[in-house]
């Protein structure tokens, strides 16, 4: 689904820039003791976090060379992409920086939910994926800074699997951090946990 989520992901960074102008790999399914895992540190000038050493990180993936490419030069970005060892199971996290686009101030609330309820209305009318649906919507705090949440589900028909995916929307300060995780739902409880320790261990800079 990523080639659709780069649609509607550039939709709302799009938005962003004018507030702020204006005023699939996978392999099968294996058993994840959360508890033996090794956790190793994954730092950068944006954000930093802890994730299962067994994991495969990438900064040149599908999802994040087509944001690199499509969002405007005048915008900073970095990201990398995590694959687990489980069928679709994968972390996301890119931070976008408009502190270089002339005339932007810093991120507000009133942003972070302008850009949330653009993602809710994309994933609710099936811009996204036909089948998607919204779970569960909330807010919360992501490193001591205002976050917003949205859970869908969707089905897979390319690998005939349902799947449920997690996204989270941050700012701080010029910038705006997009944090998404994905499992299929037969492994989504054995994934969460992961999810969790790499969130609750995520830094925003």
């Amino acid at each position: 689904m990523y080639k659709k989520r780069k649609y509607f992901i550039i939709l709302s960074l799009l938005l962003v820039v004018t507030l702020t102008l204006v005023g699939c790999n996978g392999s099968d399914p294996v058993s994840d003791a959360t508890d033996d895992l090794v956790y190793e540190d994954y730092t950068t000038e944006d954000f930093s976090f802890k994730y299962p050493s067994t994991w495969t990180t990438s900064t040149n993936s599908e999802t994040i060379s087509s944001l690199r490419s499509e969002v405007s030069t005048d915008i900073y970005a970095s990201g990398v992409h995590l694959e687990g060892e489980s069928y679709g199971q994968q972390y996301v996290i890119i931070a976008f920086d408009y502190s270089t686009v002339d005339g932007a101030t810093e991120l507000t609330e009133e942003n972070l939910d302008m850009v949330t309820n653009e993602f809710y209305n994309i994933i609710d009318s099936g811009e996204l994926e036909p089948s998607a649906s919204i779970q569960e919507t909330s807010s919360l705090n992501l490193d001591g800074n205002p976050a917003r949440k949205i859970i869908f589900d969707y089905y897979n028909g390319e690998f005939k699997k349902d799947m449920k995916v997690e996204l989270i929307l941050s700012i701080k300060g010029y910038k705006l951090f997009l944090i998404m995780h994905e499992a299929s739902k037969d492994n989504y409880s054995d994934s969460i946990g992961m999810f969790t320790e790499i969130k609750d261990s995520t830094n925003l800079y």
